[in-house]
């Protein structure tokens, strides 16, 4: 392993039948590459292939899609407040694909040792882990904050069905976890942008991967700025706040959407089955 972004490992070296093989971090837990690269008698895990990935893609794009049509029906709800149950339910329902797709990533990051052996050994008696530990992998931080991210946004947009008439709680229920959600997306996004780049800061608009990290970074912010305010403000404030939080929230996900796809595309680089 290389340390390239301290304190973070964004290079693996791994052996194929005796051939040294460098990668990114991402590419490797992902098992991008690979369908070009033909190794032969290598056993692929599922969750490198090019159909679990583009489930990934897919998953994520669903709930964009329907985050973003919930954004744009609560611009309607200020009009027409009888359509707020739809639009709660609709954030909730459009949450549940985040997750699946966060959890599905998430799987990768946590069997990178997995990987690692049997690509060395050709070993299949490794055991399958569900969260991990690589404290010192980027990616496996960037899916795991994303992973808890997606969970905090299920418990806010869930409470968010039916609010609870006092102030108070109704912002411990919604607009806590809905702020807790946007910082641990905003770290994934980031950690996920320096895990691509091979740094803090880098700018390579000609690669795929890049492009998808860069622009789901940039609905990791929209996000940040959504939740800056109180999900539940008082009545007084309740116009300006909405629309506000709103427009950055739609922002956000049309930036996850077009991710997204990206991330469908990238998986086309990754073994079939």
């Amino acid at each position: 392993m290389l340390h390239k972004v301290w304190p973070f490992t964004n290079e693996h070296i791994s052996f194929w039948h005796g051939k040294k093989i460098i990668r990114l971090s991402r590419d490797y837990r992902k098992g991008l590459g690979l369908k070009l690269q033909k190794l032969s008698g290598a056993d692929i895990p599922f969750w490198k292939t090019q159909s679990y990935n583009a489930r990934i893609g897919t998953s994520f794009a669903v709930g964009a899609f329907i985050f973003a049509l919930a954004s744009v029906l609560m611009f309607c709800t200020l009009q027409w407040p009888a359509l707020g149950n739809l639009t709660n339910v609709m954030f909730f329902a459009g949450s549940i694909p985040f997750t699946i797709a966060a959890s599905l990533q998430h799987f990768q990051s946590a069997n990178l040792a997995y990987s690692q052996e049997i690509s060395n050994s050709g070993n299949q008696e490794t055991d399958i882990a569900i969260i991990g530990w690589f404290p010192r992998n980027a990616g496996w931080w960037s899916t795991f904050s994303q992973w808890l991210g997606t969970i905090a946004f299920n418990i806010s947009t869930f409470y968010a069905i039916a609010p609870s008439e006092k102030h108070l709680i109704a912002k411990l229920e919604i607009w806590a976890p809905n702020l807790e959600g946007s910082i641990l997306f905003l770290v994934s996004g980031y950690l996920a942008f320096i895990e691509v780049g091979n740094k803090f800061w880098s700018w390579n608009p000609k690669n795929l991967s890049w492009n998808a990290v860069f622009i789901n970074l940039l609905g990791c912010i929209a996000f940040m700025l959504s939740a800056l305010l109180p999900a539940v403000p008082d009545k007084e404030h309740i116009w300006w706040i909405w629309t506000y939080a709103n427009t950055y929230t739609l922002i956000g996900a049309v930036c996850f959407f077009v991710s997204a796809l990206l991330l469908v595309r990238e998986s086309r680089s990754a073994s079939a089955e």
